[in-house]
């Protein structure tokens, strides 16, 4: 896992902010893109949720 969670999580944040990204794009972004297949809606999901452990692990 992250050494620095929250170190991490403003990176991704000034990514965002810089680039006018959703979630979703921000996590394919960050992420492996072969993690996110699939239709819409489960990839939102799935990012969501990739999102929300890592910042729950903060």
């Amino acid at each position: 896992m992250n050494r620095d969670p929250l170190g991490t999580a403003a990176k991704w944040r000034a990514l965002a902010a810089a680039k006018s990204l959703s979630i979703r794009d921000l996590m394919i972004e960050v992420s492996s893109r072969q993690a996110f297949v699939g239709s819409r809606p489960a990839v939102g999901c799935a990012a969501e949720k990739r999102g929300r452990t890592f910042l729950d692990g903060a």
